[in-house]
Formats: structure tokens, sequence, C-alpha cells
């Protein structure tokens, strides 16, 4: 078994703001029609085309996300990686594998769990299960996958600062676009300011609700909890 990143469980503590030797990742919820769309207002030149595939595991009726879990299996040039993730007041701050997210004003400190799958019959070791019961039990035998889908990540620069531009590809709707930028979070503020400029400048529409790709692919789905 080959364990990635492991995330040290630490005593809960209260979390207000991030320390300036954190890492913060910047995410824009864009609600344009393609990545090209989204290009061809930019204007900028020189980005880099990833392909990979991303399915997304959930209770039918989705349980556990809003209790701040989440499950996910990526998988890129035939190599896939299982993710756990815990988001919010749930998360323990001190591994160097937790930082926070942001959409719009909205900052989220989360902590994650990566492994490559031991077994054909579940994506997840057991090292992840014990690691994401810490926070809440998980009927593992419930969680169904979404997916896959096919993902292209563009990755370039907007304003002298390295951004990905990422495109889920849902079938029968438009792709959910996101754009992010990971920083130091003693930057993320200036960073955040100086790159959301430039989207404004350049037309390029962002989604009324900012929130992460996998409340948008519920709520695409028509998903009960995200309808």
């Amino acid at each position: 078994m080959t364990w990635l990143f492991l995330f040290l469980a630490l005593p809960s503590l209260s979390i207000s703001a991030p320390a300036a030797d954190e890492i913060t990742e910047l995410q824009w919820a864009i609600c344009e029609s393609d990545p090209a769309a989204t290009l061809a207002k930019l204007g900028e030149e020189d980005w880099r085309e990833e392909t990979s595939s991303i399915t997304y595991f959930e209770t039918k009726v989705p349980s556990y996300f809003a209790d701040g879990l989440s499950f996910r299996v990526k998988e890129k040039n035939g190599a896939a990686v299982a993710i756990v993730k815990v988001r919010g007041d749930a998360a323990k701050p001190g591994s160097e594998r937790c930082e926070w997210d942001r959409y719009g004003a909205q900052e989220t400190y989360a902590c994650k769990y990566e492994a490559r799958p031991s077994s054909e019959t579940s994506p997840w070791t057991e090292a992840q299960k014990k690691f994401i019961e810490q926070f809440k039990p998980v009927r593992w035998a419930a969680l169904v996958p979404f997916g896959p889908y096919a993902v292209t990540k563009l990755q370039g620069k907007i304003k002298k600062e390295k951004v990905s531009l990422e495109a889920l590809r849902v079938p029968g709707r438009s792709s959910i676009l996101e754009l992010s930028a990971r920083v130091s979070s003693a930057e993320a503020e200036e960073i955040y300011r100086k790159i959301s400029d430039r989207l404004d400048r350049a037309d390029v529409r962002l989604c009324r609700q900012q929130e992460g790709k996998t409340e948008r692919l519920f709520r695409a789905l028509g998903l009960k909890s995200f309808e």
C-alpha cells in the first residue's frame, strides 16, 4: 500500500483566520460556457493542458458533504488516487497538508488524506477510514459513485500569478469551470483582489453563488439536498 499524504489528528482548536505561514487556495466559480470562452476574454497565452477524470462518492441522497466530509477518486495517466477530505469546524489544524479554501469572501479550513487504492473492492484504505472517522462515522458501503467525469485542467498565469483553470465536463450540461491559485496566506488578500480585478476587467462571468465544484455538480444533477 502506498501512502501519498498522511494528515495527523491534533487536538481541536478554534480557527478564526489564516496564519501568515499557511497556504490558501483562492478559487473563483466561473459561469462561462467553456474554457475557450474564458481564455478568449482573458487573452492570456501559454496555457498548458492536462486531462484526467474524477469520480465523486456520496450516499444517494447526499448526507456527508453538509457535515464537511467529501470522498473522490482522481485518475490520471492510468493511476488512481483516492482522496478523503474534511473541512470547516471539524478540521483540525497543525498538519502540513491542511490549508485554507477561499470562495468569494468565505474562507474554510480543510485537511485531506490521499492514497492509492489498495483493494479492487474499495478505493479507501483502512488508514483513510480511520482518519475520516475521527470526525464522523461513515457508512462506507452506502457510498455510491457519481461519475467518472472528464476533467480538463489548463495551467497558466494571470497578472504573473500561477493559476489553474479546471473544467469538469458533465454530459448533457455545461462544463463546471473553476479558476484557482495556491498562494501564501500572507499574500492571499492582495492576490485575490488582483486576479479578481483582472477577471472583472476582462468581463469574465463569475457565478452569482461562489461555491465549490462538488456543490455545483450535485446541484446540476438535481440531487435533492442541493436543489
